[in-house]
C-alpha cells in the first residue's frame, strides 16, 4: 500500500508544536479556514478526502478522521464563507461522506 497519507503526517509531525499540544492537521485547518481564493479552499477540502479515502496503511484513516473530527473541520466547512459555492458544496458532500463511512471510534475504556 502506498505509504502517502502516512508520509503527510509524519511531515506535519515535524512541524506541529508539540509542547501546545497541537495536532498535526491543525495548521492545514488553520490554512483551510482562513483560505481567502476557491481553488486552495477546494484543494484542502480534496486533500482532506483522499487523507480519509486513500490507500493507507492500517489505522491512519482513523488517526486523520479523529484528528479532524477534533478540529471540528466539517462544522468549519459548513460555516465556510465559499460552502455556497456549488463547487464547494460538492466537495463538502464528498467530505461529510468520507467522514461518514468510516465506523465512529470505540467508546472509551472505564478505569478500573
Amino acid at each position: 500500500q502506498p505509504a502517502g497519507t502516512r508520509l503527510v503526517l509524519d511531515a506535519l509531525d515535524l512541524l506541529r508544536d508539540e509542547d501546545a499540544g497541537e495536532l498535526r492537521l491543525k495548521r492545514l485547518e488553520v490554512c483551510f479556514r482562513n483560505a481567502a481564493d476557491l481553488e486552495y479552499a477546494l484543494g484542502m477540502l480534496r486533500l482532506f478526502c483522499v487523507m480519509l479515502n486513500g490507500p493507507a496503511p492500517d489505522g491512519v484513516q482513523r488517526e486523520v478522521l479523529l484528528e479532524l473530527s477534533s478540529l471540528d473541520v466539517l462544522t468549519t466547512a459548513v460555516n465556510h464563507p465559499f460552502a455556497i459555492e456549488p463547487p464547494f458544496a460538492q466537495q463538502l458532500r464528498l467530505l461529510r461522506s468520507a467522514i461518514e463511512r468510516l465506523p465512529p471510534p470505540p467508546p472509551p475504556r472505564p478505569a478500573p
